[in-house]
């Protein structure tokens, strides 16, 4: 407030000091060219009265009155900007900071993702080479368990066909051994009543 009002004295100090240099302007124009103390003086000297008093008059209203009034308004203006130019710098430091702040948390979630990434792929692989070995070992059982099975048929069937074999054997033996004793039976008649006998006996028993 001090401030203002320090400036505002100014100001108007500034505004009186035109005002004179105004008037003493356009008084010495008037006095000198009224009393006709430019006769018989230079050009120079009546065209400084003459003229170049008038003009720094004239010129001198217009500078104080666009510098009253439109100063003003022109100080108010470059506030205005100053304070939107310092408004958009901050927001644009604020949107700088923010992206920063998003770009750092942008790369963590990236390195996050990465590291996520490589323990998925671990685990993956780690995931394939249990499985791997397990398919393999039960592979192996499997395998062992088809042999020993094989063997064991083999074996069964070997059995089979060793007993077939015996009893193909020993069917055969008894047709021979019956076509033998027919053929000793037929042509050994004391040897047929003598069987026939016996088996009556063995009837009677």
């Amino acid at each position: 407030m001090a401030e203002e009002e320090v400036k505002s004295g100014n100001r108007g100090l500034k505004a009186k000091i035109c005002i004179v240099l105004i008037l003493a302007c356009f008084v010495a124009h008037y006095v000198i060219t009224g009393t006709g103390m430019l006769e018989g003086q230079s050009e120079t000297v009546k065209f400084f009265v003459e003229k170049f008093l008038p003009q720094c008059g004239n010129s001198g209203i217009v500078f104080l009155l666009l510098w009253w009034f439109g100063a003003p308004m022109a100080a108010k203006f470059v506030a205005d900007r100053k304070k939107t130019i310092e408004h958009d710098i901050d927001e644009s430091m604020k949107a700088k900071e923010a992206a920063e702040a998003s770009y750092k948390e942008t790369e963590l979630k990236l390195a996050h993702l990465n590291s996520e990434k490589e323990q998925m792929r671990r685990s993956y692989e780690e995931s394939a080479e249990e499985e791997s070995a397990r398919l393999e070992e039960e592979a192996k059982r499997t395998a062992e368990r088809l042999e020993k099975d094989a063997a064991a048929a083999f074996e069964l069937q070997a059995g089979l066909a060793k007993r077939q074999f015996e009893a193909d054997m020993m069917g055969q033996a008894l047709d021979r051994a019956r076509e033998e004793i027919v053929r000793r039976v037929s042509a050994d008649s004391a040897l047929r009543d003598r069987l026939i006998d016996q088996s009556i006996a063995s009837l009677k028993i």
